[in-house]
């Protein structure tokens, strides 16, 4: 699975129109949603449409499934329909708790080996949106070596804290930033890829979308998630590495190596003071501009002319 998720696209799983242009749409990686965006009267239906586009779109395409919850009783039904080649991952929402992942690993494990799939063929990620979940945090981010990272659900977490999801004001509730500097904190110690920053709510709203993503990119997170085929390139430019800090991080790396060469481990370039921690800082930034495609390139697949990036 690769780790280069900047940016994941939710479509609706019944909605047959919206799924069907998938293909058209340049997004890293998509989130086929089996969850709240999918009324209860329609969960069956979403299951078969969403394997459908698994069939046929998942060898060209990062395609991952939001099942839902653990307890909601859809658990088994939403595996048994979506396991299966073309799968790249699950998104398991509301995680409070070890247990939610382990059981859901648990099921993986013998749906993989029915469907032919080696061993942990299929990642996941635990979504983060209960004070439950904050709480127990330390234990899910360790709980399944399936777990490739954590993601962070804004709206369920503040409808739980009681609190705004979005101010007016554009300033984020401070209760809310402490609660993504956990996930990302227990991440890092747990040794997982960086975390998932949740959806913007508002649609047309493109300098929030920026502000919000580049504020989840300071934190440390590593890719935001997307309600519509619009916010993928407003969230990928965030999170690129841009033309300044490429260049930042070049002109430092070079000075720092000829200046290790020589016998000392610090130098100054452009008034900022490197030595071996700056260094690290800037051989990050170019590992993860790499990752990035030509600008004349498609990322993710789609429309020629709606790159994200």
């Amino acid at each position: 699975m690769s780790s280069f998720l900047p940016a994941m696209l939710y479509v609706p799983g019944d909605d047959e129109h919206k799924l069907g242009k998938i293909p058209q749409i340049a997004a890293p990686a998509f989130i086929l949603d089996l969850e709240d965006a999918v009324a209860l009267s329609s969960k069956a239906k979403a299951r078969q449409l969403v394997r459908g586009v698994l069939e046929r779109a998942g060898e060209n395409l990062v395609l991952w499934v939001r099942i839902n919850r653990v307890d909601s009783g859809f658990l088994l039904d939403d595996l048994e329909a979506i396991v299966g080649p073309g799968l790249d991952g699950i998104v398991i929402p509301k995680v409070e708790s070890s247990h939610d992942t382990s059981i859901v690993d648990s099921i993986l494990g013998v749906l993989e080996r029915r469907s032919g799939l080696a061993a942990e063929t299929i990642r996941t990620s635990a979504t983060i949106e209960t004070a439950r979940g904050l709480a127990n945090l330390r234990d899910v981010a360790r709980s399944s070596p399936r777990l490739g990272f954590l993601s962070f659900g804004p709206g369920d977490l503040s409808l739980d804290l009681h609190l705004d999801w979005t101010a007016e004001s554009g300033i984020e509730n401070p209760t809310m930033t402490a609660a993504k500097t956990q996930v990302v904190i227990e991440s890092r110690s747990a040794g997982l890829a960086q975390p998932h920053d949740g959806v913007f709510p508002h649609l047309g709203k493109a300098e929030q979308l920026r502000a919000e993503a580049l504020f989840a990119r300071s934190l440390g997170f590593g890719g935001k998630h997307a309600i519509h085929p619009d916010q993928v390139k407003i969230i990928c430019c965030a999170f690129r590495p841009s033309q300044s800090e490429v260049a930042e991080a070049q002109a430092q790396l070079a000075a720092f190596e000829a200046s290790e060469q020589a016998g000392e481990a610090r130098v100054r370039v452009a008034g900022k003071f490197v030595d071996y921690p700056v260094a690290e800082r800037a051989r990050r930034v170019l590992a993860a501009a790499a990752q990035w495609p030509d600008d004349d390139e498609d990322l993710g697949g789609g429309d020629q002319h709606a790159r994200p990036c």
